[in-house]
């Protein structure tokens, strides 16, 4: 089933919340179920990524293997780490709180209030904490957690994440499960195109690469940034239950 988020004001994500897997599709005469036991590709990137049950763990995007840091007393919508290595999220409620999160237990402290509803996150090469909700973009403040407006991405809306490339180029994941491009100085945003995997609430950059996460189908891809299209590379959901949020750490 889907939990709607308690924000109001605005459309706002929704979260896929499952007690029992979904049945899957057939593949030729292999059931996703075996290829879940396959590396599709034998090694990848590792990436932090939080489940819709406030479970902190780390997730090898070529392979699929996850290992569980530990789970948090708040659910997380986000998570983004900045330059020196601090873990930050934010909760899924009407004014979003901002947490530190420790990436050895899993311990979150409050920050404080944003002040706006935000389900994305990320951190610029200059250090400012980015975040979007809704249609709204912004930026954060690390040490009171609350947010100021950049501007409006239009009628584009978070899912969501955010990333930027090593060009300070900045996209975004929306509820179409289309990949935009957003302007950090003014939020304006422009569709790349369709992402093809629904509820791609992680996204993150490593060696170049965009990759992504998929709450609904607990599949990991990499992203081509010309045309926005995903590209399987692996499931991951036997031990968590789905993805919220993902950063790499830097």
């Amino acid at each position: 089933m889907f939990r709607p988020s308690t924000a109001v004001g605005g459309l706002v994500r929704a979260r896929h919340v499952r007690t029992s897997r979904p049945d899957r599709p057939v593949v030729g005469a292999c059931r996703v179920e075996e290829l879940e036991r396959r590396t599709l590709f034998a090694a990848g990137p590792t990436i932090f990524t939080a489940d819709t049950q406030g479970r902190l763990f780390t997730l090898d995007l070529g392979g699929g293997q996850t290992h569980l840091i530990g789970k948090m007393s708040v659910v997380m919508f986000d998570i983004a780490f900045d330059k020196s290595g601090n873990l930050y999220g934010v909760d899924g409620s009407r004014s979003s709180n901002l947490y530190r999160i420790n990436t050895s237990n899993a311990k979150v402290t409050k920050v404080g209030a944003v002040g706006f509803f935000v389900n994305a996150l990320t951190f610029g090469s200059n250090g400012t904490l980015y975040g979007a909700g809704n249609n709204t973009f912004l930026k954060i403040n690390t040490a009171t957690g609350r947010g100021t407006t950049i501007g409006s991405l239009g009628s584009n809306t978070s899912a969501g994440d955010l990333a930027f490339d090593n060009k300070g180029n900045l996209y975004l994941s929306t509820t179409a499960d289309k990949l935009v491009k957003v302007n950090p100085s003014s939020g304006k945003s422009t569709v790349i195109g369709s992402i093809g995997f629904q509820q791609v609430f992680g996204l993150g950059f490593s060696g170049g690469v965009m990759y992504g996460v998929s709450n609904k189908t607990e599949q990991s891809f990499k992203i081509n940034l010309s045309t926005g299209h995903g590209t399987l590379l692996s499931f991951f959901g036997k031990n968590v239950v789905g993805a919220n949020g993902a950063s790499f750490k830097v």
